[in-house]
C-alpha cells in the first residue's frame, strides 16, 4: 500500500513544479514595444508625398513647352541661316565691267566708240580711286611688229581721251597684245581691232560690246 502511494506523490509533485515553472517563465516575460530613433524617423517617407501636386505638374509641363518651343527657335534660326547661305552662294559674285571700244581702221574709233568711253568715264566717276587697264589688239593683216605698236598707238589714243575727260595718268597703265590674242565668231577682223579696258583688282564681268 507504501509503496504505490510513493509514485503516485512523486508524479503530483512533477506536475506541481512544471505548473510554477510556467507560471514564473510568464510573469518574467515583458512585452518591449521597439523604440525608433529620431534618424530612423527621417528616413521613413510617406508614400503620399512622393505624388507630386497638380500644381507642380503643370509648372513641369509649362517648363517643358518653353524647352520645346526654345528647341524650335534654334531650328528656325539655323534654317534660315541654311537658306541664307544657300541664296548668297547662288547670287552672281561681284564683278567689274569690261568695256569693248572699236577702231574702223588704225587709229580711227568707230562711230559707237565716244559712247563707249563716256562709259568707262561714268563708271569710274563713282570711283575715283580705281585703276585701269587699257589693252591695244589688232587683227592679224601685216606683220608682227607693226600690229603690236598699231595696238600700242589705239591703247594710248583711248588713255589720251581718258586723261582728257579727267581721268589721272596714275590710274591708267596700258599694254599692247597686237594680234596675239584672237577672237572667235563673225566679223573677226573688225572685231580684232579693238582697245579693251579693264579694271585693276577685280574679277572682270563678261565684255560689254
Amino acid at each position: 500500500m507504501e509503496q504505490s502511494f510513493i509514485p503516485s506523490l512523486l508524479l503530483i509533485l512533477g506536475v506541481g513544479l512544471s505548473i510554477l515553472s510556467s507560471n514564473e517563465l510568464y510573469n518574467n516575460y515583458t512585452f518591449k514595444t521597439p523604440v525608433i530613433s529620431e534618424a530612423s524617423k527621417s528616413e521613413i517617407t510617406n508614400p503620399l508625398e512622393e505624388i507630386p501636386s497638380q500644381d507642380a505638374i503643370v509648372v513641369d509641363e509649362k517648363k517643358k513647352e518653353k524647352a520645346i518651343e526654345k528647341k524650335h527657335e534654334v531650328a528656325e534660326v539655323l534654317l534660315k541661316e541654311k537658306d541664307k547661305a544657300k541664296e548668297d552662294s547662288a547670287k552672281p559674285k561681284d564683278c567689274a565691267p569690261v568695256f569693248t571700244i572699236r577702231f574702223d581702221r588704225d587709229t580711227r574709233l568707230s562711230s559707237t566708240s565716244n559712247k563707249k568711253i563716256n562709259d568707262v568715264m561714268d563708271w569710274l566717276r563713282t570711283r575715283p580711286y580705281q585703276n585701269i587697264v587699257v589693252e591695244g589688239h589688232a587683227d592679224g593683216k601685216g606683220n608682227e611688229i607693226f600690229n603690236l605698236k598699231l595696238s600700242h598707238r589705239r591703247a594710248k589714243k583711248v588713255a589720251d581721251i581718258l586723261k582728257r575727260k579727267g581721268l589721272s595718268s596714275d590710274q591708267i597703265t596700258i599694254q599692247a597684245f597686237g594680234e596675239y590674242q584672237p577672237v572667235v565668231g563673225q566679223n573677226k577682223e573688225k572685231r580684232l581691232r579693238r582697245v579693251v579696258v579693264k579694271v585693276v583688282g577685280q574679277t572682270p564681268c563678261e565684255e560689254t560690246e
